[in-house]
């Protein structure tokens, strides 16, 4: 079944057996369902438009898919398509329109996907109810604390430890390697907010020149992936950056309880003022402790690799579906991303 499994999924990949498929809602959450789409055609829908007479999303959020008609026209527009599939988001449509939709898409044996009201908050733990014949869905509390909260901190002094100790030769190498480089301190230390905004101080080996932030400022982390912030690279630290390696010393973070092994990636207190208000839900991922690497970051989401909201969707969805399974699978997703960049670097 597996090997089935990743030869469908090469093949969607490659064009083969995607299901045209229609959106009904042009909102926000409709066309962060076309973008995601879009991006991994392995999933094997691919959007076409969006059905909604009153579109709420610009073009350039819809990712210029057209606006293919209203939910009146949807058994015209079914067979017009060739359409097998409908995932049927947010929409300003009244509840009466909506049935007549997942009963239009039954009778045409259209595959059908309805994202749930509050769908922010559904774990994969979520359970089905009744309530005299009504049908509920119950929501897992999210445990902050407790036993599996203490068991992650126990793995984070063991694992943390031990990875400091074992790492001390490289530590070294690196630490060498980065003042024969440049002039310049071999550690740097930049304030990060941790959880519940409480900053602390975090540890790096310097990848920037001494003089970096007499020319970037307030500049944010990603922004130096930009051309300007190249500049402001080492020959060192291009390779230290590229490598993951430059993380290193955060392991002292861990051991010291300032950070995780696992969990959202930490900003500067200036830039997380300005993100809790400009990005949803930015501030719901500061409700654990940071991480030296994530579920956004082994998923490819770091650097200019994708948006910062999408990123928030991923540290969301870590914390309220932990456990430590998942942070065993993502500190292993982790070693094999480094192996291949470590190849990568010396290949090159």
């Amino acid at each position: 079944r597996t090997v089935v499994r990743m030869a469908q999924r090469w093949l969607r990949r490659k064009g083969y057996g995607r299901k045209v498929t229609l959106i009904v809602g042009a909102g926000h959450v409709g066309s962060l369902i076309a973008q995601r789409l879009l991006r991994h055609p392995e999933l094997g829908l691919w959007p076409i438009g969006f059905v909604d007479k009153d579109p709420l999303a610009d073009s350039s959020e819809r990712s210029h898919l057209p606006i293919l008609g209203s939910s009146y026209r949807l058994a015209a527009l079914l067979e017009e398509h060739d359409v097998k599939a409908v995932v049927v988001a947010f929409s300003t449509a009244p509840n009466s329109v909506m049935l007549n939709i997942v009963r239009t898409c039954q009778e045409k044996g259209v595959e059908l996907a309805v994202v749930p009201r509050l769908f922010e908050t559904i774990t994969t733990s979520v359970g089905f109810e009744q309530i005299r014949g009504i049908p509920v869905i119950g929501v897992r509390r999210i445990r902050l604390s407790g036993l599996g909260w203490w068991l992650k901190r126990l793995g984070d002094v063991l694992i943390g430890g031990t990875l400091l100790v074992l790492a001390s030769p490289l530590l070294a190498a690196i630490a060498l390697a980065v003042k024969l480089d440049s002039p310049g301190p071999v550690f740097y230390m930049q304030e990060r907010a941790g959880r519940d905004g409480v900053s602390y101080w975090m540890y790096k080996f310097r990848t920037l020149r001494a003089d970096a932030e007499t020319h970037t400022g307030e500049m944010w982390s990603d922004a130096l992936d930009s051309d300007k912030g190249q500049d402001m690279v080492t020959r060192m630290g291009r390779i230290l950056r590229v490598t993951s390696l430059d993380e290193l010393p955060q392991l002292i973070n861990v051991v010291k309880g300032e950070m995780s092994l696992v969990g959202p990636r930490p900003e500067r207190p200036l830039f997380v003022n300005q993100f809790v208000h400009d990005i949803y839900r930015y501030g719901d991922r500061m409700r654990v402790k940071a991480g030296m690497t994530g579920w956004a970051q082994v998923h490819g989401l770091k650097g200019n690799n994708g948006s910062l909201a999408e990123r928030v969707e991923y540290d969301n969805y870590y914390i309220e579906n932990w456990t430590p399974w998942l942070d065993s699978r993502i500190l292993l997703m982790t070693a094999q991303q480094i192996y291949r960049d470590l190849r990568g670097v010396s290949q090159a």
